[in-house]
């Protein structure tokens, strides 16, 4: 279901930048992005506490405590009601004074900046708002109403982008107007299912329970260096950019992240649907189920993130000359240096719901979230120095290579994860296949574009096959395809 969801939201996606950045130009679509990072920024805090809901609500229904499932629900709804409250008011304080004085927006414009500013704003607050509900939904894993309410999101996305073409008015402020309206439809249906599906989520009651909110809040603090690096890492980045080199500059980044999106999308959907399976089986003290979904989780999320990332980044130019009217300058080179820092990254995903699950990760945070900070840091300090604008990916590719083996040094104390087994079962076999396959389709590269591109999808494809999966796990993979092609 969660593949089925990313095909038809990864062929709407594609269309819908298209045509946005051919509607509102290069200066407006710059402007989005920038503005959008302001409020962006907020997730600082959203995103801690969001990390900290789906792990309480997740660990208590593999305990099997109904009571404890409704208490940790009601809390949450709390918590994201008083988070509401509080990015309200420093959206309106901070995010205006930031805008419109320390930004750099093209004359005319900065009316238009402050109207997606408070429509930012709004849709930021609903996304908070619905935290609960959808964290809900992945942890008791009905992942077809999941992938059901995202399919109608991105209907809804492909309207609005229609109505973009016909409508009159300033098309930026009508943007930001669609969007907010189309995250409130969203968070409706949300609840709507939630409520009618989940007991706990029936009858809602603000629940001030003082003990469970001292954990989550505890949870919440250590991830809040976590979440604080990732928004540096992306919002911030966004600001940077915008301060030293200007829009055009954020709408070459804003091309790159919708690339970035469609190939992390086959990542996110095969880690959504394991990293609920992963804390309960810490909650019932399945270390072996554990220990094998996590290994399987890292090697195969970077596996899936490189079939397309090769082709990808080989044909970058050729790709997004056929997708777009104007390809803002610099972005065949940020769409290869996302994919390059996005494979890294791809290797992290399940150690990290590992230390999620023991709920203890005051070390882990202080250690991972503060190597994190460090890429915000660091493409300050280079781009004060004059380096290119490119210099804040090389910063992140390095950082999260550290952290990396960061991750696995702790978790061989948090959950006694074997880091030998880890490094030769994931790390060697990714570095391993990587490189067969970047040699595999180089020498394809100069094959016209469409034959060079399938070819070394195919390429790559054959080269997880026979290198990063042994017998086992073909014949497994043969099974399924025959048991689905005999459905």
């Amino acid at each position: 279901m969660l593949y089925m969801r990313m095909l038809l939201t990864m062929a709407i996606s594609l269309y819908t930048s298209r045509i946005v950045l051919k509607v509102l130009g290069v200066e407006d679509y710059g402007v989005y992005n920038a503005v959008g990072g302001v409020v962006a920024s907020f997730a600082l805090v959203s995103g801690a506490l969001s990390a900290a809901i789906s792990r309480f609500i997740t660990f208590e229904l593999g305990s099997g405590d109904d009571a404890s499932v409704r208490r940790v629900f009601a809390s949450s709804v709390t918590i994201q009601m008083m988070l509401a409250g509080v990015v309200l008011i420093l959206g309106e304080i901070f995010g205006l004074w930031f805008l419109n004085t320390r930004m750099d927006i093209p004359p005319g414009r900065l009316g238009a900046a402050n109207a997606v500013l408070q429509c930012s704003i709004a849709t930021f607050i609903v996304n908070i708002l619905s935290i609960p509900y959808n964290a809900a939904i992945i942890a008791h894993e009905k992942m077809g109403a999941f992938a059901y309410i995202s399919i109608l999101d991105a209907a809804l996305k492909l309207v609005a982008v229609w109505l973009l073409t016909v409508l009159g008015g300033d098309k930026l402020i009508l943007y930001g107007l669609m969007l907010m309206a189309i995250q409130i439809t969203q968070r409706i249906i949300y609840g709507i299912y939630c409520r009618h599906r989940f007991g706990e989520c029936r009858s809602i009651r603000l629940l001030w329970d003082r003990d469970l909110l001292r954990r989550m809040f505890s949870f919440a603090s250590w991830s809040f260096l976590g979440n604080g690096s990732y928004v540096l890492q992306t919002s911030g980045i966004n600001l940077l950019i915008n301060v030293f080199f200007g829009v055009v500059m954020n709408a070459a980044r804003g091309v790159a992240v919708q690339v970035e999106f469609v190939v992390t999308s086959f990542v996110n959907n095969f880690t959504t649907a394991l990293n609920p399976q992963i804390i309960k089986s810490y909650s019932c003290s399945d270390r072996k189920s554990m220990f094998r979904l996590v290994f399987l989780g890292s090697r195969y999320s970077f596996f899936m993130m490189l079939v397309l990332s090769v082709p990808i980044m080989l044909h970058a130019p050729w790709l997004l000359g056929l997708w777009l009217d104007t390809v803002p300058p610099m972005a065949p080179l940020f769409v290869r240096l996302t994919l390059a820092m996005q494979l890294v990254a791809s290797l992290s995903c399940t150690l990290i719901t590992a230390a999620n699950a023991t709920g203890d990760i005051k070390r882990y945070q202080l250690i991972v979230g503060g190597l994190g900070l460090m890429v915000f840091f660091l493409s300050w300090a280079l781009y004060a120095a004059g380096a290119p604008v490119q210099g804040c990916y090389y910063a992140a590719i390095a950082v999260f290579a550290v952290q990396l083996f960061a991750r696995v040094a702790l978790l061989r104390r948090m959950v006694g994860l074997d880091v030998g087994r880890y490094l030769r079962e994931v790390v060697a076999k990714a570095v391993a296949v990587a490189a067969a396959a970047w040699v595999c389709a180089a020498a394809v590269s100069r094959l016209p574009h469409l034959a060079s591109f399938l070819l070394s999808l195919l390429l790559t494809a054959l080269c997880v096959a026979f290198i990063g999966m042994d017998s086992h796990e073909r014949r497994g993979i043969l099974t399924l395809l025959k048991i689905r092609n005999n459905g």
